[in-house]
Parts: structure tokens; C-alpha cells; sequence
């Protein structure tokens, strides 16, 4: 009822959760078109990449970060700052044990690109279902059997950023 006041500010806290396909595509629709401001609390990665043009990241300091652009932008470039923090600190710190090492590369560095990309792969390839899974000519079988890769993907995922937290600190 309140959308069709035309509002010029809309506060929304997790606004998917519960719709059905044709609402909600409804709704990004409507949000998309939207022409005022809009606070958007949510866990739908998708919708948040379709919407956002700035982030109010709340840091685990307890600090507000704020960053111009979406979501998975986000993700990449904090990625790339954590990568090159890393590697900025390996430079920083003398080896010594250089003559130890045979190849220039370690083992954790290749582990470390590779997990690198599978967690893009795994990004776009959950990025690319939520696209399946927003398109309102999507079967019901489709929808469900879709989910359930959502979620096995994202659990693999979940489990490739462990290691890659793991193996960056080392």
C-alpha cells in the first residue's frame, strides 16, 4: 500500500524473504526503477549487485566502511587488498630461508591462486543461478533443483574461503 504513495525513501530489511517468484520480480523491478533512496538490509547477494551503487559495511572492529559500488565489486577489491597486504608483508619480512627454498613459488602460494580461482568460479556460478532462480519463466523443478545447487555451491564456497583465510595468514 505504502509503494503506491510514490515514496522518495524506502527502508527495507530482508524485503525478498518469502516471495514468491512473480513477486519478486515484481519488486526488483519496481526497485530497480525506483527513483529515490533506498536502505536495503539483505542477504540476497543478487539483489543487493542489481541495487546498490554505495555499501555501509559494518567491520568486525565495530567501524562503518563505506564503498561505492555493489556488492561483488566489494568482495573483489577487498579480496585483492587482503591479497596484496599478504604479499606486501612477505616482502617487507627478510627470508631467512632463502637457500632452503628450491623453487621461487611455494606450495601455499600456487594453493592460494588456486583457491583464488575456484572462488571466483564458485562466485560467478552462484551469480549465474540466482539469475535462474529470479527468472519468472523458471520451471517449479527447476526452481527447486536450483536452490539446492545454490546452496551446495555456496557451502563449497563457504569451505574454499576457510582455507583461503587459513592460508593467507600463514
Amino acid at each position: 500500500m505504502i509503494l503506491i504513495k510514490n515514496p522518495n525513501f524506502l527502508i527495507l530489511d530482508e524485503p525478498t524473504n518469502d516471495l514468491d517468484t512473480d513477486t519478486l520480480n515484481v519488486l526488483e523491478d519496481f526497485l530497480v526503477n525506483f527513483s529515490g533512496v533506498i536502505i536495503l538490509v539483505s542477504h540476497d547477494r543478487y539483489l543487493i549487485d542489481k541495487l546498490t551503487e554505495q555499501l555501509f559495511i559494518f567491520t568486525q572492529n565495530g567501524h562503518l566502511q563505506i564503498y561505492n559500488g555493489n556488492y561483488t565489486d566489494f568482495r573483489l577489491e577487498d579480496t585483492a587488498n587482503k591479497i596484496h597486504a599478504k604479499s606486501s608483508i612477505k616482502n617487507d619480512k627478510p627470508d631467512v630461508n632463502n637457500n632452503l627454498k628450491k623453487n621461487p613459488g611455494t606450495k601455499s602460494d600456487k594453493e592460494l591462486k588456486d583457491l583464488e580461482f575456484n572462488i571466483a568460479l564458485l562466485e560467478k556460478s552462484i551469480s549465474d543461478l540466482n539469475l535462474i532462480l529470479n527468472d519468472s519463466k523458471t520451471s517449479t523443478e527447476d526452481l527447486i533443483s536450483t536452490a539446492a545447487n545454490i546452496q551446495a555451491q555456496q557451502k563449497k564456497l563457504d569451505v574454499l574461503l576457510d582455507k583461503w583465510l587459513e592460508l593467507s595468514e600463514v
